[in-house]
């Protein structure tokens, strides 16, 4: 998946997102947008905040859903 956000290529990003989701791992995918968000989107002209608003949406998640 993180390959695939790096090459830009959000089909194969957002499939295997959802696998990994399908396959219970859904934590594991949090943390790997959460890093490539961090590593990746702030060396590149991604919009300001990347990191912070992926967390936001996690925490978010995770209150709402009670899944993790």
């Amino acid at each position: 998946m993180q390959k695939a956000v790096r090459r830009g290529d959000a089909k194969l990003a957002g499939y295997w997102a959802l696998e990994l989701w399908a396959s219970g791992f859904g934590q594991y995918v949090w943390r790997r947008l959460l890093t490539v968000s961090a590593e990746d989107c702030q060396r590149s002209p991604a919009p300001p905040g990347a990191a912070l608003r992926v967390n936001l949406r996690f925490s978010y998640l995770r209150s709402v859903a009670g899944a993790f």
